[in-house]
């Protein structure tokens, strides 16, 4: 088993996102790790070489996996094509191009929201 230690390079794609895994209170990975974090307009995941290129030159020893395109109901139901297209060029791109860098882990975060098409209004959360 690969350990990450303190020196590692970690890359977290999508840590703007619906994780919320950066941004201003800070990346959610314990430890002093040499954190690697890219918006969409300084690297666009669905681009094959950019993505090649970042995994090349960060060369990080783990990646966590966040980024994907989200919409919401609506979108995701008038656009579904656009959605999982651009989902599956992300998730492809940033795989290849960890396993050419040679990355000992990785983390693949993924979310699904499921409404029954009979139920009228959305669920409510509760705080237990």
């Amino acid at each position: 088993m690969v350990e990450i230690n303190p020196e590692s390079r970690i890359y977290v794609a999508g840590h703007n996102g619906f994780g919320r895994l950066g941004g201003d209170a800070g990346i959610a990975v314990p430890g002093p790790y040499a954190t690697h974090l890219s918006n969409r307009q300084e690297l666009d995941l669905t681009d094959q070489a950019r993505s090649a290129g970042f995994s090349t030159a960060v060369r990080p020893d783990a990646v966590i996996m966040a980024a994907a395109q989200v919409g919401g109901i609506q979108a995701n139901n008038s656009r579904p094509a656009e959605f999982i297209g651009a989902n599956l060029l992300m998730q492809s791109n940033v795989i290849e191009s960890a396993y050419r860098a040679g990355v000992k882990k990785f983390v693949f975060l993924g979310r699904a929201a499921y409404i029954p098409s009979w139920r009228r209004s959305r669920s409510r959360r509760s705080t237990c």
